[in-house]
């Protein structure tokens, strides 16, 4: 069942379409995290964009709404809202004359699909979508058509020209830009880090502002010191954590492991943002660890 208390405010539709829709969200999410983050690019923003569909989601269901497919009715919300943000960031550009293709090119390589987020970003946002929902989904053009409320034709041009460019930027294998990091951010994680794992939590609670905010991604979310210190308590007892500094996707984040010493990569990761040396926000995705997959991760030196 849904519990995020972003939903407590909005408006109540009909009982039966909301534990509809919660059990949709259940089945669903990691599947379309997967789409959001190819979408945007990172598994971080791809998590802002599905949080941003659910609550739009919420907010369309009314008692008059019949939905034949929630997986394609919350793919298409996730596919406008990925779109609303290219506008908002100015990211996009406009999609070129549209001319009839064939589907008779050899598929994409899945792994190029999913190796790297980043090379997707090559492609313009519609390109981006068919792509995924074609090659790793294995929609048809003419399905994907009515998904974004397009035409076949306009599905079709959008994936020839789309396979056409990844196979030019696939030539030559990836490497990753080294990240501009804060040296003081990075600083902040490491000494949180070494908090955290000595379960120094009363000299963590030290560290929160009165105001700070905590999203258990998946999960819950909480805001003020004395709620988000439970947050501590909770992982008092739990034993099955160890954590390092690290990035992931280009930002400083905390890397949760399994126990010390693993070889394993990270089972989810720990966003921290601090406000000078308080701090402000808390993002944690223990409980959505379907994040994970495909991010670009990397562990800091101690």
């Amino acid at each position: 069942m849904m519990h995020d208390q972003y939903l407590d405010n909005l408006p109540v539709a009909e009982l039966s379409n909301i534990a509809q829709f919660e059990r949709a969200i259940v089945q669903f999410r990691p599947k379309l995290h997967h789409y959001c983050a190819r979408m945007t690019g990172s598994v971080i923003d791809g998590e802002d964009v599905l949080q941003a569909t659910l609550i739009k989601a919420f907010q369309a269901l009314t008692p008059q709404l019949n939905i034949v497919s929630w997986e394609a009715w919350l793919f298409r919300i996730a596919h406008n809202t990925a779109l609303d943000l290219f506008r908002e960031q100015k990211k996009h550009r406009a999609i070129q004359q549209e001319l009839m293709m064939t589907e008779e090119q050899p598929p994409v390589e899945k792994r190029l699909l999913s190796d790297n987020l980043q090379q997707l970003m090559v492609l313009p946002p519609l390109q981006r979508s068919v792509i995924v929902l074609r090659e790793l989904y294995g929609y048809t053009s003419e399905e994907i058509a009515t998904l974004l409320h397009s035409s076949p034709s306009a599905i079709k041009s959008a994936l020839h020209r789309s396979r056409q460019t990844l196979k030019q930027v696939h030539t030559l294998p990836y490497r990753p830009s080294p990240a501009a990091l804060d040296g003081q951010q990075v600083a902040r994680i490491k000494h949180y880090s070494q908090l955290f794992n000595a379960r120094a939590f009363d000299q963590i609670r030290q560290l929160l502002q009165d105001e700070v905010k905590l999203d258990m991604v998946n999960k819950a979310k909480m805001k003020g010191r004395q709620a988000v210190g439970n947050y501590y308590t909770n992982y008092q007892q739990k034993t099955d954590w160890h954590s390092q500094a690290g990035i992931v996707d280009g930002q400083p984040a905390l890397l949760v492991f399994c126990e010390k010493g693993s070889k394993q990569p990270p089972n989810y990761f720990i966003l921290l943002d601090f406000d000078r040396d308080k701090l402000a926000a808390i993002r944690d995705f223990r409980y959505a660890g379907y994040v994970m997959k495909n991010s670009q991760w990397q562990r800091l030196a101690t």
